[in-house]
Order: C-alpha cells, then sequence, then structure tokens
C-alpha cells in the first residue's frame, strides 16, 4: 500500500537571532556593538606604534598592517583567531639566568617569547606591543594564549560553557 504524499512541503526552520549571538560574533569581527547593558562598543582598530629601539612598528607598511588587521578579523571564531595568534608566538628557555640581589622577592621568569607578524612579504619578528596593535587585541589575550603555549595546550573558548562539576550538582539538586 502506498501511502499519498503530503500536500504541503515542509518549512523551514524559524532562523531566530538571540542577542547574544549578535554580540558575540560582532565582538569576533571586531565590529560595533551595544552590549547587554546598552553601552556602545566601538569596533577594533590598529593601535599606536610602538617605541622600542626596533622601529618594529615601521617594518611592516601600512597597506600591509591593514591587511593583517581585516585578515585577522575575516577569521569566524575566536578559536580560530586564537590558533592563528599563538602560531605567530615562538616559546623558548632563558638562554641566561642573571643572580639578582633580591632572591626572594623577584619572580622568576621560566620562558622567553618572540613574537612574529606574517605579511605577503614574509615573516617578520617584532615586539609584544607592535603585535597588540596590529591585530587590535588586548595584552591579556596575549599573556593568555603565551601561557598556553608554554603549557603545550591549544586554545580553547570556554566562555558561556558549564564546567562537569557544574553539571554534575545541576543534576542532583534537580534544577
Amino acid at each position: 500500500m502506498t501511502f499519498p504524499r503530503k500536500l504541503f512541503p515542509k518549512k523551514g526552520q524559524n532562523q531566530v537571532i538571540y542577542k547574544n549571538e549578535v554580540i558575540k560574533g560582532a565582538r569576533v569581527r571586531g565590529k560595533e556593538y551595544l552590549n547587554y547593558q546598552g553601552i556602545k562598543v566601538n569596533q577594533r582598530t590598529i593601535g599606536e606604534p610602538c617605541r622600542c629601539r626596533s622601529c618594529c612598528f615601521d617594518k611592516i607598511s601600512e597597506g600591509e598592517r591593514q591587511e593583517i588587521f581585516d585578515r585577522f578579523y575575516a577569521l569566524k571564531t575566536k578559536n580560530e583567531q586564537d590558533a592563528y595568534m599563538q602560531a605567530l608566538i615562538e616559546c623558548s628557555e632563558i638562554s641566561r639566568k642573571r643572580p639578582r640581589v633580591d632572591q626572594n622577592n623577584s619572580k622568576t621568569k621560566s620562558k622567553s617569547y618572540k613574537y612574529y607578524v606574517s605579511s605577503s612579504s614574509g615573516k617578520h619578528c617584532v615586539c609584544k606591543t607592535t603585535l597588540i596593535s596590529i591585530h587590535g587585541v588586548t595584552v591579556d589575550r596575549v599573556r593568555r594564549l603565551s601561557k598556553l603555549l608554554s603549557m603545550g595546550k591549544p586554545p580553547n573558548d570556554r566562555r558561556g560553557k558549564k564546567t562537569q562539576g557544574m553539571q554534575k550538582r545541576d543534576r542532583w539538586s534537580g534544577k
């Protein structure tokens, strides 16, 4: 026995765009948006040039800087951006540890980092300030990526994700 075809085609899924998705997408793309409190957050721009002896900012032309910036914010997710940034950081052991006057209060540095910028003309070694300003990111983001690189872990966006312990607790409490 054959069944008759349905007269009405399946309807497409209704695309609902939530406020948090709009904000997250704009943040990843570096665009201007209104945050949850209704405060306008400006779009990301290329920062100020560095003041180091190497003049790292001048090694890269204005067009190349804009190309790097646009390519970085064209990446679709924060995980892709973090993986790209982590590939530009090189971690190495400290070559020479010098004795300090006050050993107890000083924090000993365990790793050294070199920062690079990849452009159409090649890979350039730059200072941390130049890397931050060309990509329009914060110091904390580069610090987090450097720390993950030294531990050998890939960057993973865990914002808004529940930890395993929180899920178990919610199951037990009946929420």
